[in-house]
């Protein structure tokens, strides 16, 4: 009978180290879960960063083509008037020669 009780106390402990096992089992899945949350928070911040830094880049690439856009029509724009000039200050038989030319 002592015997049944010494085991039975055996038992009685390895039931508590299997419970205070399975408890710090669980709280170190929960930190490992919070750890996963954490690098997926990381992670999504740093390609919303990324992404936010290709938008800025693609937008300063766009504003670039814009101003080249923009510079090229003025050229265009400052050409065609000093042909106009060109034009409107050349004596009449070369104004129709001329008139001629840019119909061609």
């Amino acid at each position: 009978a002592q015997e049944e009780s010494v085991d039975h106390q055996r038992l009685q402990v390895l039931k508590e180290e299997v419970q205070t096992a399975q408890a710090f089992l669980g709280q170190q899945k929960k930190l490992a879960q919070q750890h996963r949350d954490a690098l997926a928070d990381r992670k999504q911040a740093f390609n919303d960063a990324r992404q936010a830094e290709q938008d800025a880049l693609d937008e300063v690439s766009s504003k670039h083509k814009d101003e080249a856009s923009c510079n090229a029509a003025r050229d265009a724009a400052q050409k065609a008037l000093e042909a106009f000039n060109v034009l409107e200050s050349s004596p009449p038989d070369k104004k129709a020669e001329v008139k001629k030319l840019v119909k061609e």
